[in-house]
Order: structure tokens, then sequence, then C-alpha cells
């Protein structure tokens, strides 16, 4: 039993880690239009597609809510994972911290999984785009080999964006 619990509160350590979560950022859920359904729908989530006129690219925003979301006016931390699309990662880092909220007592958090609304072999190159912070010719002539009829715009060097088009979900202002 002793393992078990060490063994989730590790996991749940390694992906707010992973996942960048502020320890003092608290949030409710955004007021944004849902896209369709077209998948599979986790329970207590939402899906948006947001556009960001900076970014010039639209994003797959997830959020998953606490079990208490819908009877509570408290707020909750927030953690914001990366590549929340890619290998069915927002589904596994919802699940974990619902699952640590359940037997572990710990505070129930909002997931919000940020990813791309593209497939998943364009969605790395655009990583390069959006994570690295200076621009690198060699970078980007790796992606265009990586995945040819990539736009132009899709270069290195664009975390600065990137971390605007978070800041203004976190403060749940319109993507610039």
């Amino acid at each position: 039993m002793m393992r078990s619990r060490f063994a989730v509160v590790i996991i749940f350590i390694v992906v707010t880690l992973v996942a960048g979560c502020g320890d003092r950022e608290t949030s409710r859920a955004s007021d944004v239009e849902s896209a369709p359904a077209t998948e599979v729908a986790l329970p207590r989530s939402e899906l948006h597609l947001i556009p960001s006129e900076s970014v010039g690219d639209t994003f797959r925003v997830s959020i998953a809510l606490p079990s208490s979301y819908q009877s509570s006016e408290k707020r909750y931390p927030v953690v914001y994972a990366l590549d929340a699309n890619a290998w069915a990662w927002f589904g596994t880092y919802a699940e974990i911290v619902r699952v640590a909220a359940a037997v572990e007592k710990l505070p129930e958090v909002i997931v919000v999984g940020v990813g791309y609304a593209r497939p998943v072999a364009e969605a790395l190159a655009l990583r390069a785009r959006d994570l690295t912070p200076v621009s690198s010719d060699e970078q980007d002539e790796r992606i265009r080999e990586a995945v040819p009829g990539l736009p132009g715009s899709v270069v290195s060097g664009g975390a600065n964006t990137f971390l605007t088009l978070l800041d203004h979900l976190r403060s749940g202002t319109e993507t610039g």
C-alpha cells in the first residue's frame, strides 16, 4: 500500500514538473467556444480550438475539470500540459491528477492541455517554433527536411510569442 501511494505521488510530481504547474496560479475555466466533438471525450473535459494571431496558428486547448468543479465556487490550481494532443498525453495527465486527488488526498486541479490542431508529424516541427527561445537556421533546415510542405512562417525562435499565448490562456483574455 505504501509503495503504491509513493508511486502515485512521484508520478504526480513528475507530471506537475513536466507540465509546468505554477504553485500560486489559480483559475476558473475560461468562456471560449468549443470545437465540435470529433473524438472520444474524457469525462468532465472540454475541447476548444483557439486561434492565435500572434503565433499565426490555431491551438487545441483541452481542459479537464475536477469532480467538484460544478458544485464549487472555489479556485483551483492549474497544471499546464504541453504536447497535450500527441500520444494521448492530455488524458494521461488528467487521469493521474484525478487519481492522485482521490487516492492521495492531494488538491484537485484543473488540467489545461495545449496542443496543435495538426497531425503529430507537423506538431513536432511546431514545437521547435514554439519552444525555442532563439532562431536557428540549422534547426529550421532540419524542420523543413523532416516535415516538407510546412509554411515558411514555421521557424524556430518563437518561445516568447508562445509564452504570450500561454499567458493569455492563463488570464482568460483574448489570444493575440
